[in-house]
């Protein structure tokens, strides 16, 4: 094990870039230093990884807790217990530039491939960054047309306490801070913005291709897209061409889950 140390503590995205630039493994974990893994998360993370060649962002879901004793937090699992479910969230990039969604999790629960990272990185916002820097790995990830999935279980522990940075800071919530915070978030979208090429407009042009890399989409999913079409779509012709596929592709995926809930059933009729 490498441990890395700066010498001036120049806050939470310093320190994420100075473990990437320096790392040479094909997937990088992050994790705070008051969180906990469950003693199967990195071995669930990294079978999904290799099985899933396409997988290049992931998260899992976490458990609060303020005991000291991870333990407590995570029971051990039965022998054979299978894995839990992994849910694919398809490709972000139009959602994130509309409306800046956060797709993912608190730092501890993040993993990326290597070649994503090196994508990112090096972002030079320091200072905007000391804390709450996983803005930049689930921000950044999304923008940079990463394909991201979702662990269904709780894997790591997310500790409360009173020098927590942001989950226990009543400062969060003053309109100058979260001012500050949106100005951030502006430099921070307008820097990876520029370094991935990336031009809003064009790409909201490309909604409902976006919206057919979602597996599962759901009403809301539906709703949210065609919303883009109709502010961003091309116009007449090709505009109605993007609500067209949008539809075709969600009565596709729900007949498509509607056939497997059928073969389910028929299944355990067999059986029975």
């Amino acid at each position: 094990m490498k441990i890395l140390r700066r010498e001036v503590n120049a806050g939470q995205l310093a320190a994420f870039e100075t473990g990437i630039m320096q790392s040479s493994g094909d997937v990088i974990f992050f994790l705070d230093a008051d969180d906990v893994y469950s003693s199967d998360y990195l071995g669930i993370a990294l079978d999904v990884y290799e099985t899933v060649p396409q997988c290049d962002f992931l998260f899992c879901r976490y458990k609060q807790f303020v005991d000291s004793s991870p333990r407590k937090v995570f029971p051990c699992r039965a022998a054979g217990e299978l894995h839990p479910e992994i849910t694919d969230l398809g490709l972000t990039v139009v959602r994130t530039l509309e409306r800046k969604v956060f797709i993912g999790g608190p730092t501890s629960c993040l993993s990326m491939r290597r070649g994503l990272a090196m994508r990112l990185f090096p972002i030079p916002l320091h200072g905007d960054w000391r804390t709450r820097a996983d803005d930049c790995l689930v921000f950044g990830a999304s923008l940079a047309g990463a394909r991201k999935f979702r662990i269904e279980s709780n894997l790591v522990g997310y500790r409360i306490h009173g020098n927590n940075a942001f989950a226990s800071n009543s400062e969060t919530a003053k309109p100058e801070v979260f001012f500050l915070r949106q100005i951030a978030l502006m430099r921070l979208f307008n820097f990876l913005g520029q370094r991935l090429d990336l031009e809003g407009e064009k790409l909201g042009k490309l909604a409902h291709l976006e919206f057919k890399t979602i597996p599962n989409p759901s009403a809301q999913d539906l709703y949210e897209y065609l919303g883009y079409v109709l502010k961003n779509g091309a116009q007449d012709a090709g505009r109605l061409r993007g609500i067209a596929v949008i539809l075709k592709r969600y009565l596709e995926a729900k007949a498509a889950t509607k056939s497997n809930h059928l073969n389910v059933a028929r299944h355990l009729e067999i059986r029975d």
